[in-house]
């Protein structure tokens, strides 16, 4: 019996998305997104710039996924990679 992929905890999700499963990282999105969002509108005093900025974060973290180790949490490297992704559009 296969467990629903909202019952697993980030690192098996991370885990079924390199090793190609399509609906992982959905799950991760629907778990993190708000989250993200509201910090970076913090950051940002914009909502609708920080949901552009969140959308190119997971497009990011998605393009990224294999290159993810492990060693932090998937929460604080989505939140890293939105930060460098504000940071930057702060620039332009």
């Amino acid at each position: 019996m296969t467990v629903p992929e909202r019952d697993l905890p980030d690192r098996e999700l991370v885990a079924r998305c390199q090793q190609g499963h399509p609906g992982a990282f959905d799950e991760l999105v629907v778990r993190h997104q708000d989250r993200v969002h509201t910090a970076v509108a913090r950051f940002c005093g914009n909502a609708e710039d920080a949901a552009d900025i969140v959308q190119r974060a997971f497009i990011n973290a998605f393009r990224k996924i294999q290159e993810f180790k492990g060693d932090a949490a998937f929460s604080t490297w989505i939140y890293r990679i939105a930060f460098n992704q504000a940071i930057s559009f702060r620039r332009e």
